[in-house]
């Protein structure tokens, strides 16, 4: 997930809308690592911070790993702040149970990765493609910018929910579906 939010740890943890909108990021998170009760082990979540005070900031959710975290957009706000205390340099540390921190660029992040799908309401409707686990790209409530965009698009393809925008944390919901349902 790319993402505006801060990357200073000074946050208020009661007011996630005012961080850059961290809010989203932590029902994204959410959404794609639980379901129900319980936490889905085959899933992971790198969130691209690119706010100030010192961007970039890529924080990893792993799924199988992960623990201690309640799951509400505080539980995951509390690990994000912890990371933002521990980051370093573009090295991925470990910051908490299944969570990891590093100054990995968001292009950096999407050279390591593989099977690249981009949401965006112009591309192929996910019904149609013949999708296999990968790395699905979102952008928070302002988007990718167009560099970047264009960026993930030479490793990977557009993706379709339909002609309308959705919210991101809605949009990872219909994907983690359509994945369940493979």
């Amino acid at each position: 997930m790319y993402s505006h939010a801060t990357t200073g740890a000074n946050f208020d943890i009661n007011n996630l809308y005012e961080a850059g909108r961290l809010d989203v990021v932590a029902r994204c998170c959410l959404n794609v690592l639980w379901i129900s009760e319980h936490i889905r082990d085959n899933a992971q979540v790198i969130v691209s911070l690119n706010g100030g005070p010192k961007p970039p900031v890529a924080i990893r959710f792993d799924g199988s790993k992960l623990g201690d975290i309640f799951p509400s957009e505080k539980g995951i706000a509390f690990v994000i702040k912890k990371a933002l205390k521990a980051v370093r340099d573009e090295n991925w540390i470990a910051c908490h149970q299944g969570v990891s921190v590093s100054r990995k660029s968001f292009q950096d992040v999407i050279k390591e990765a593989s099977n690249i799908y981009v949401l965006d309401s112009k591309g192929e409707h996910i019904s149609k493609a013949n999708i296999k686990d990968g790395t699905f790209v979102f952008g928070d409530q302002v988007g990718i910018n167009a560099k970047e965009l264009a960026f993930a698009l030479r490793k990977g393809k557009k993706l379709s929910l339909g002609p309308k925008n959705y919210l991101a944390s809605f949009a990872v919901a219909v994907v983690s579906w359509v994945l369940d349902q493979k």
